[in-house]
């Protein structure tokens, strides 16, 4: 069920963050905040997410190698990672973010 999947939405622009997560509440998803990768990893790690939206920049650490830990990290076996941006990423660094594990970009 809807219900039952847990999505993590990581993302630095408050407002990005806000509309996304109201969005997938809207679909019935059980959703976690975070706007750093700090954060993301700590919430990884309480709620351990079936799907991780994950902004390419966040202020303390790149997307893409936050992305790189956690595809390679066991307790999250399972957990599909998109990797998002609000700006134009160069089809080189949507590549290299593929090659780090990401599901989709």
């Amino acid at each position: 069920m809807v219900q039952d999947i847990k999505i993590l939405v990581a993302d630095d622009d408050p407002e990005i963050l806000f509309a996304t997560a109201r969005v997938l509440r809207k679909g019935g998803f059980k959703v976690f905040e975070a706007s750093t990768g700090t954060e993301c990893i700590n919430k990884a790690r309480e709620c351990k997410p079936d799907l991780i939206f994950l902004d390419v920049m966040l202020p303390d650490v790149r997307g893409t190698e936050l992305c790189r830990q956690i595809k390679s990290d066991p307790r999250y076996k399972g957990t599909f990672v998109i990797l998002i941006s609000g700006e134009k990423i160069a089809s080189d660094d949507q590549a290299d973010g593929l090659d780090y594990g990401a599901d989709g970009y």
